[in-house]
């Protein structure tokens, strides 16, 4: 019976258990998200028009290659891929296709498309596609087609990238995202997600590169690509060209723009492999980001655009650069925990670098500019220049330099800002320099940088006078003038900023200038010189009379008497014209009657009654004209029998023909003169007379006609004759010339030439022959160098001149030049004595030399006091600095050559080693506590084992004598005077049974001496750094005698295996922990939080393996559910409300009847 019940039960149990797995399968009401849902295996997708209920679309399925389906959408949708998988072989065709429209991709699992030929997702340019996740996007192009983006030849639409993984490659020549081959790269938007793009490969002969990885097809142009991501990964990876190899890939990322739109991209991870720095945008200025670039395979390089920001390191630079171009910036985000850990790389190039403490190692180029940075004392001038005063405060600005060279002026008010103290007055004024955050911080807070200038007296001609009344006229009295002084801007104070002297014998009464002198006082310095003027007083000039004269061609009249208004002068002044020499001006210069005059005010002269002149007064003339009473009356001139002269002169007109010029001599102004050539000739009013021959003898007449002015004389004194001989005329030697020399074929003589003249005769003998141009008398060859030569030209007789004197130059032929000397050895540093030989390669040259640095001096047979002639060789002991010339005779001298010699006085050492047993201790040693050779050994054992790797067993210890030599020749055993304050440099041979290569060294050395100078004490002991040489072990020591050396095998080493620092092994070994097995050791030590031994590092470690286990699981888990079958499929997700209820209902019914089951057994 109770089993039956069991079983009812269970039945009981099933049926329930059915119904509620029923209801997880079927859903409760019509799914109102998708419009509608599209299976690609069952053939072609079109998503058309959906009406106005349209709220979305689900592509899901497969369809191969040999199916051929593809997708065409048109218009405005929202699609989500579910595990679509589409490979088509239509030719030409895409597997998926925007005709038109704006187009929301939204990806669920893992999705493929794959084009036979054209773009895989094509994206036309009247297209626009937005992409978003958590799904995963496959987007491979078919021939000459994009993965995401154009089809062949043609551009791309809007592509816009929110989340998701892309994963996209063009085909042939095209781009992985944009263009395809030859299009343009269209308009793509990068927001985010996990992109990798990569370029097709160009397959051509054409040399033509393959397409980028993100932007324009290979052949392509134009076209924007944004990346503006908060977070992300882009990938881009340029395509290979067929010819060229690495040099012909196309860009990872290549458009005409390229642009963050305002972003830093600091959470955005940007690769781009391909040509040169594998990105290039004819615009990028306005691009922020990090971008990791350059040829596949090349070491790791990081560019900075723009003005970048880094959150959480990504970076891994390790034997790389990160290079942040000029005009740049890198900033650090301070809020996160994990720095950034550089390896072996480096920051280079000439930006800025923002919160470099972010950085845990790596090094740092010169030219990088880390910031913040601190305004140093060095970086601001020591002295201010002193400033003027100018009655104001006075705030002269500083010039602040940073980076290398100084290559950056710092800005004002930006960069730093400026605060005075006592700086209006003359005397000392203060300046301080504050930093300005966040670039620039002062380095104490709160403590600025101090500066003093000094505030000197400004000189005092810059300033203006004023004067009071403005103009003074003699009136008789003492003038008092009231002056005003002003710098421009403020009035000065007489009592405060200057003095004021006059001119020793300065005259306030009459007329005339007084010297005034201004003296710069207080603020002021200097002296300027101004000028007080009393002018003299007018008076006017009320009548006048003048002489009757003859017509002499001049308006002037003599004045005969001037009359002034006594009125204008001051009861007891006498004043009166000086009319003698005085001039007045008439209207006209002809004969006739004149009743006005006018005068020169410049031309009339006052004085007293005493004949002396007046300068209180000056005459003032009437405007217009002074009339004349009675008139002044200009007669006729008359002349007297004319007298002439003439000369002969070439034609002008007629060749080979004379002409000849009369002139009358002491002509009369305004007298008419008329010319004919014999006594019967025709008149004429030339005086000058063509066509004449030469050799002949002519007769001239001239003369005189009555006129309105001048009255001729009666005949026959009005006419004279004149007889002319015509000759050949003159010639004026040739201009002076030059002698030009050329050196012949034969490299030694020269040819000389005169210039080429017509009509000229040459000569190069002296006069004694006379050749023309035609048969080479302007030539002379074979002259010899140096020598001296005389050249003639003289123009030859013609039918109008005689022969010229001969123009007579002198020149001298070039001088070759002496090679100059060598010198052997050229200069250097030597010991003791230096042997000097010189030697010249002109033949039988001699040489002369001086040894003080002063140039040789040889003139002839004369030679300077300090120059000596060279012999034979001479040896030198002290330092010299030798110049040397050659001569020879009929050559110029040669350059001087220089070498310069220094005498190394430094000491040379030499090392003997003896083994520490064999000696006694010393008494200095024995005075501070070492007895024996023992206790010696022990103290320099238990320095020398202090050192990881180095025991007991392997120290050998050695008594040293070092020798010493300025010269090589002489030694001596080394004084504690000899040892520098460093120490001096000695090498130890290798102890016995050790090799450079195969073992370290460290060495202890024990002074027996105290010396203030060295800081040494007897008994302490060093620890000298040593290095390792060919000859043995090199170190510095101060004094010597003992010295411990031990060894231990050789360790690899990442550095100088040569150089061993004794004093710092163990922090070295911390330094160097940057290998895994370091890495280990120090996170097994919990204690150690250490960031310099790999604590930071391994905290990054942990986390990317935590976040990727996370995401492996993650991964796992969504495929599980995706694919699958059973039980996995009926997990509750987070996001399926109605499963998760269905679950609790199911998980309460079951434990109730799990609980009656028990109940009901209990009862039975």
């Amino acid at each position: 019976m109770m089993r039956n019940n069991v079983m009812k039960d269970m039945r009981f149990l099933l049926v329930v258990v059915a119904m509620l797995t029923v209801t997880l399968f079927v859903p409760w009401e019509a799914n109102a998200a998708y419009q509608a849902e599209y299976d690609i295996s069952t053939g072609n997708v079109v998503v058309d028009g959906c009406g106005t209920t349209c709220a979305g679309h689900v592509i899901t399925g497969t369809s191969t290659k040999s199916q051929n389906h593809n997708i065409i959408v048109k218009g405005s949708h929202t699609i989500t891929l579910k595990g679509l998988s589409v490979e088509t072989d239509v030719t030409p065709g895409s597997a998926f296709s925007i005709e038109m429209g704006n187009v929301e991709l939204k990806l669920e699992g893992e999705n493929y498309l794959k084009a036979g030929a054209g773009a895989a997702l094509n994206v036309p340019s009247s297209g626009y596609v937005t992409i978003n996740g958590p799904g995963k996007l496959t987007a491979i192009g078919g021939n000459t087609g994009a993965g995401i983006g154009g089809q062949s030849g043609s551009a791309a639409g809007t592509i816009r990238i929110k989340s998701g993984t892309i994963d996209a490659k063009g085909g042939q020549g095209a781009a992985g995202i944009g263009g395809g081959a030859g299009g343009n790269a269209g308009t793509i938007l990068i927001e985010g997600g996990t992109i990798t793009a990569e370029g097709g490969d160009n397959t051509n002969t054409n040399a033509m590169p393959g397409g980028a990885g993100i932007g324009r097809g290979n052949a392509g142009s134009g076209g924007t690509v944004t990346i503006k991501g908060g977070t992300g990964t882009v990938e881009a990876t340029g395509g290979m060209g067929i010819v060229g190899g690495l040099n012909n890939r196309g860009h990872g990322i290549h458009a005409s723009v390229l642009t963050s739109d305002g972003s830093d991209n600091m959470g955005m991870k940007i690769i781009a492999i391909g040509q040169g720095t594998g990105i290039t945008a004819d615009n990028m200025q306005k691009f922020n980001g990090v971008v990791g670039n350059g040829q596949t395979g090349s070491s790791n390089r990081y560019i900075v655009y723009g003005d970048a920001k880094l959150g959480d390191p990504w970076l891994p630079v390790d034997g790389g650069s990160v290079e942040i171009s000029e005009g740049g910036s890198l900033t650090l985000d301070t809020n996160t925990s994990n720095k950034w850990s550089l390896g072996n790389g480096k920051v280079i190039g000439s930006g800025k670098l923002i919160n470099d403490f972010m950085i845990t190692d790596g090094t740092f180029g010169s030219d990088v500019l880390t910031y913040p940075r601190y305004i140093k004392e060095d970086m601001v001038p020591k002295k201010i220049p002193d400033q003027e005063y100018t009655g104001d405060a006075v705030e002269p600005d500083v010039v602040i330099k940073d980076g290398k060279g100084g290559s950056i002026t710092l800005q004002r008010n930006k960069d730093y800002r400026l605060t005075y103290e006592d700086n209006v007055k003359v005397g000392t004024a203060k300046m301080w320099i504050w930093a300005v955050a966040p670039d620039y911080l002062d380095v104490a807070t709160g403590f600025p940088i101090e500066r003093e200038f000094k505030i000197v007296p400004t000189n005092i001609k810059k300033i203006e006078m004023s004067v009071s009344p403005d103009e003074a006229v003699y009136n008789k009295k003492k003038h008092d003038f009231d002056i005003t002084v002003t710098d421009g801007t403020h009035t000065l104070s007489p009592k405060d900023d200057y003095d004021i002297e006059y001119d020793e014998n300065a005259d306030f009464v009459n007329a005339g200038e007084i010297g005034v002198t201004i003296k710069g006082k207080g603020n002021y310095t200097g002296t300027v010189k101004k000028t007080l003027t009393i002018k003299p007083r007018p008076v006017d000039i009320i009548d006048a009379k003048a002489a009757d004269r003859d017509y002499n061609g001049t308006r002037e009249v003599t004045m005969t008497e001037v009359v002034l208004n006594q009125d204008d002068i001051i009861e007891g002044d006498t004043v009166k014209v000086d009319t003698k020499g005085l001039a007045g001006i008439i209207a006209n210069a002809d004969v006739g009657e004149y009743d006005t005059i006018t005068f020169d005010p410049d031309a009339i002269k006052l004085i007293d009654e005493n004949g002396k002149a007046v300068t209180n007064y000056v005459a003032r003339v009437p405007e217009g004209s002074l009339d004349l009473d009675p008139p002044v009356t200009i007669s006729k001139l008359k002349h007297g029998t004319p007298v002439a002269t003439g000369k002969s002169e070439a034609s002008r007109r007629y060749e080979d023909k004379f002409a000849c010029r009369i002139t009358v001599e002491d002509p009369k102004p305004g007298a008419t003169y008329l010319y004919r050539q014999g006594v019967e000739g025709e008149e004429q009013e030339s005086n000058y007379f063509d066509n004449l021959d030469v050799n002949q003898w002519y007769t001239f007449v001239v003369r005189v006609e009555d006129n309105h002015n001048v009255e001729a004389p009666k005949e026959p004194d009005d006419q004279y004759l004149v007889r002319v001989y015509v000759d050949k005329l003159e010639q004026e030697p040739p201009e002076p010339f030059q002698i030009d020399f050329k050196k012949n074929e034969d490299g030694t003589s020269y040819t000389a030439t005169m210039p080429e003249k017509e009509n000229v005769l040459y000569s190069f003998d002296g006069g004694q022959t006379w050749l023309t141009l035609e048969s080479g008398g302007n030539i002379k060859t074979n002259c010899e160098p140096g020598h001296p030569y005389i050249g003639q030209m003289k123009y030859v007789e013609d039918a109008t001149h005689k022969e010229s004197e001969p123009r007579i130059v002198e020149a001298t032929a070039p001088m070759e030049q002496v090679q100059p000397p060598t010198i052997s050895p050229n200069g250097g540093e030597f010991k003791g004595s230096q042997q000097v030989t010189m030697t010249c390669e002109t033949r039988d040259a001699v040489i002369y030399y001086t040894l003080d640095g002063s140039d040789p001096k040889v003139d002839g047979d004369e030679i300077g006091d300090k120059t000596k002639r060279y012999t034979k060789p001479f040896e030198i002991t002290d330092a010299a600095n030798i110049k040397a010339i050659a001569t020879k005779q009929y050559m110029q001298n040669s350059r001087v050559t220089t070498a310069k010699f220094e005498l190394d006085d430094s000491l040379e050492t030499r090392v003997t080693r003896t083994d520490l047993s064999q000696v006694e201790v010393p008494s200095s040693l024995r005075e501070v506590g070492y007895t024996s050779i023992s206790d010696i050994t022990a103290a320099l054992s238990r320095v020398l084992t202090a050192h990881s790797g180095y025991t007991y067993q392997n120290i050998a210890y050695y008594d040293i004598t070092v020798m010493v030599s300025n010269d090589r020749k002489s030694w001596r055993e080394a004084k504690l005077e000899d040892f520098p304050d460093d120490g001096l440099t000695i090498t130890v041979p290798y102890p016995t049974g050790t090799t450079k290569a195969g073992n370290d060294f460290i060495a202890a050395h024990m002074f027996t001496a105290t010396d203030a100078r060295l800081g040494i004490e007897a008994g302490g002991i060093e620890e000298p750094t040593v290095s390792k040489t060919a000859n043995g072990i090199e170190m510095k020591i101060k004094g010597t005698s003992p010295l411990g050396v031990a060894w231990k095998a050789a360790a690899a080493s990442n550095g100088n295996a040569n150089a061993t620092t004794n004093g710092s092994n163990s922090s070295n070994d911390a330094n160097g922990a940057n290998g895994t097995a370091a890495r280990a050791q120090a996170n097994s030590d919990n204690s150690n939080g250490n960031d310099r031994n790999g604590g930071g590092s391994d905290e990054e470690d942990n986390g990317s393996t935590d976040d990727g286990a996370a995401g492996n699981a993650s991964d796992s888990s969504s495929s599980s559910a995706e694919n699958g079958g059973g039980l996995a499929s009926l997990l509750p997700q987070t996001s399926d409300g109605r499963t998760i209820l269905l679950w609790v209902v199911l998980a309460l019914l079951s434990a109730a009847i799990l609980g009656g089951l028990k109940f009901k057994r209990k009862k039975d």
